[in-house]
């Protein structure tokens, strides 16, 4: 369980451009991800370059390219990657950074919205900021699958003495990671 929630948060770390894919399937929606079914599909933190590259439009699935367009309209410089197992497309949308990855074979796998606290969910917040009222949030990733009904929310935050990362999900909040600043 302590890789699960590790692995959450290296995957919507933001201080590197990941892209996790192929979730396993959640069926208690804890919104916790199962780490055999993202192995060799995260890039590393070198991302975009390193073992990923800028792909063609020409080279990405089909069915990939199609649910894209339907699933999010008007976004902006949208630029496709490769990784492992995975076409992942880098985009702008509503002043927001996204990310959406599909399976080799053009199936949606997740979407992931980075943002700052002004963008967070009052209803995230709400949860969120009565517990940590002396932290400074620094950033939230929103994470949408398949394999979860409800979004999971990772918020970023730190005080003077500490950093936190904890999980949102299901009206629930969980201490990820807290490191001691020195």
């Amino acid at each position: 369980m302590k890789t699960q929630v590790t692995l959450i948060a290296i995957i919507i770390s933001l201080h590197t451009m990941m892209a996790p894919a192929g979730f396993a399937r959640d069926t208690k929606n804890t919104g916790r991800i199962n780490l055999k079914a993202v192995e060799g599909v995260i890039p590393d933190s070198s991302w975009p370059s390193g073992n990923t590259g800028i792909t063609r439009l020409n080279d990405v699935n089909l069915k990939a390219e199609n649910d894209f367009s339907k699933r999010f309209s008007d976004p902006e410089n949208a630029v496709w990657h490769t990784a492992k197992n995975a076409f992942i497309v880098k985009f702008m949308r509503n002043n927001t950074e996204t990310f959406a990855a599909y399976n080799r074979k053009g199936h949606w796998l997740y979407t992931v919205k980075r943002y700052r606290e002004n963008a967070m969910p009052q209803s995230v917040k709400a949860i969120v900021k009565p517990a940590y009222y002396d932290c400074i949030i620094e950033g939230i990733a929103e994470v949408n699958t398949p394999a979860l009904e409800n979004t999971v929310y990772i918020v970023y935050m730190h005080n003077d003495k500490t950093v936190q990362i904890v999980r949102v999900c299901n009206g629930e909040m969980e201490l990820i990671e807290s490191y001691t600043k020195g």
